[in-house]
């Protein structure tokens, strides 16, 4: 809780600030596989909501010698929930920065995808283009996109049972929710009770330890001059860094949270999270951060200092704050 804390005294400080720079998105080294090649970096503009909620499940118990055949065990009910999240996660949408981000990818993605691409983006109303791209998003395997175009639902904890030859009376599942721009808590109970279907007399569904949800973040304009500063910085120092050749950036949505969200409140501009440093997601970089393995080469390194040495020098020209957040979604 240190951010909270140090944003917290500020604001009763009357601190204001014109901008908020956090760790966020990377520099795409291989491009936005399995879209684009080009080497481009995202900059969150604005990231997910949080909530986790609890599915409590009542059943009758009894000795684990005599089982019920009709399958109203707590066990067979936490099962068949937790099967049905799996199998049916939350609809996909389409959603600011998302739109943005699929707006700076179209130029670079080619056929009728590209194109595909630049109408969904375009805002002119489409639901079916919207769900065709959606659902190519979705169909890669790839976590990282998915994440991008709906709320996505985790199973984080799974309780039930204290004795070898008692049939649980009651069993608990805990569901971790992060959840685009524009969603709710409402959303996510709609969800939960589809989720459960015949079992529905058999569950509840509560806010874990009563903690209220952590709506999405606000939408930073990507027409902010903070973040036109950012983008030159990095296409100055990899431009440098590898011959010349040139890095797209572009506006994405953070899937995890960051400290930037409890500065919010005191900055003038919004926040703008990315860390300068390259991933080859191809060859499995992705899967490092914050697992086996991570680490940064000592050229990434070298450049993101370069990157935030320049950010400070273009910053430092700004004769007057930035205008306020962009509409969110």
């Amino acid at each position: 809780m240190g951010a909270a804390l140090i944003a917290d005294l500020l604001a009763r400080r009357g601190v204001m600030v014109d901008m908020v720079y956090d760790e966020g998105g990377s520099v795409g080294a291989d491009g936005f596989p399995p879209y684009t090649t080009r080497p481009i970096a995202l900059i969150g503009t604005a990231e997910k909501g949080y909530a986790t909620i609890n599915a409590r499940v009542s059943a009758t118990g009894g000795h684990s010698s005599l089982p019920p055949l009709d399958g109203s065990s707590a066990a067979a009910v936490a099962a068949r929930l937790v099967l049905s999240i799996d199998r049916r996660p939350p609809q996909a949408s389409l959603v600011e920065p998302v739109t943005s981000l699929l707006a700076a990818l179209a130029p670079s993605v080619p056929g009728l995808r590209g194109w595909l691409f630049a109408l969904a983006a375009s805002g002119l109303g489409f639901p079916w283009v919207e769900m065709l791209v959606a659902e190519d998003l979705l169909g890669h395997d790839a976590p990282e996109t998915a994440a991008l175009v709906r709320n996505t639902a985790a199973i984080t904890g799974l309780n039930l049972g204290f004795a070898e030859n008692v049939l649980p009376p009651a069993a608990t599942v805990r569901i971790n929710f992060r959840l685009l721009p524009g969603s709710n808590v409402s959303a996510l109970m709609d969800y939960l009770h589809r989720a459960a279907g015949r079992d529905l007399p058999h569950l509840t569904f509560e806010m874990d330890g009563g903690q209220n949800a952590s709506l999405a973040t606000p939408v930073t304009s990507a027409t902010n001059p903070y973040f036109q500063m950012l983008k030159t910085a990095l296409q100055e120092v990899y431009r440098l860094a590898d011959g010349g050749g040139r890095v797209d950036v572009a506006p994405t949505l953070m899937a995890g949270g960051t400290d930037s969200k409890h500065y919010l409140p005191i900055s003038r501009g919004g926040a703008l999270r990315q860390t300068p440093v390259s991933l080859n997601r191809t060859a499995g970089d992705g899967r490092r951060v914050h697992g086996l393995n991570e680490r940064v080469s000592v050229g990434d390194f070298g450049r993101a200092v370069c990157v935030m040495r320049r950010l400070l020098m273009l910053v430092g020209t700004l004769p007057a704050p930035a205008p306020a957040y962009a509409a969110s979604s």
